[in-house]
Parts: C-alpha cells; sequence; structure tokens
C-alpha cells in the first residue's frame, strides 16, 4: 500500500485488505436494550432544584466568571443534599407502605 507506484493500486490494495478483514472478523450486530424511563421519585420541589441548579451551570458556562461558578458549586452540594434527603423519605414511605401490605396479607392468610 505504501509503496504502491498509483492511487488505484493503493486503493486496490487496500480494498483486498478490507474484504479479508470483514470476512474473517465479520461485523457483530449489538441489540441495544430500550433504556428505562427515568424514574420520577419525587415532587415538584426536586424538578425546581434541579432547574435552579442546571440555569446555574448554563450561567456559569456561558460566562466563566468565578462567581457564578462558586454559585453552580453551592446549588450543587445543597441541591445534592435535599435531593437525598428526598429519595430517603421516598424510600422509608415505601417501606411503611410494603410493610403494611405484607401485615395485611400474613393477618388474611390466617382468616381463611
Amino acid at each position: 500500500m505504501l509503496c504502491a507506484s498509483s492511487a488505484e493500486e493503493a486503493y486496490n490494495s487496500v480494498n483486498i485488505v478490507t474484504q479479508a478483514l470483514n470476512s474473517t472478523f465479520p461485523l457483530k450486530t449489538l441489540k441495544f436494550k430500550n433504556k428505562q424511563k427515568p424514574k420520577h421519585f419525587a415532587d415538584q420541589e426536586a424538578f425546581i432544584l434541579k432547574n435552579s441548579y442546571v440555569t446555574a451551570q448554563t450561567k456559569y458556562e456561558q460566562t466563566g466568571n468565578l462567581r457564578d461558578k462558586e454559585n453552580t458549586v453551592q446549588f450543587k452540594k445543597s441541591n445534592e443534599q435535599s435531593l437525598k434527603a428526598l429519595r430517603k423519605n421516598v424510600f422509608q414511605f415505601h417501606l411503611k407502605d410494603l410493610k403494611q401490605v405484607t401485615s395485611s396479607m400474613a393477618s388474611n392468610k390466617f382468616c381463611m
């Protein structure tokens, strides 16, 4: 290929090598799994927190100002703490609900 006398000869030799590689190592077809939709664990408060962080980040990206960067970091820290608390509350609610369901199932089992 490198020592070919013409462009057409180099193209043909590359084409031969490409065909040999394709026949030896065929392309694998990959099946992509459908991505699950994001789970909405919180209410409007989480949406507002996310939007405030995104606007602060966008402002920093546009201006490049150090003060905007500090605001973005501050929003991120406070949002992470708030979202963590929201997730914890939702998890506790679901756990409490699950315990009620299992206890009601257990009590119904003995009534039969």
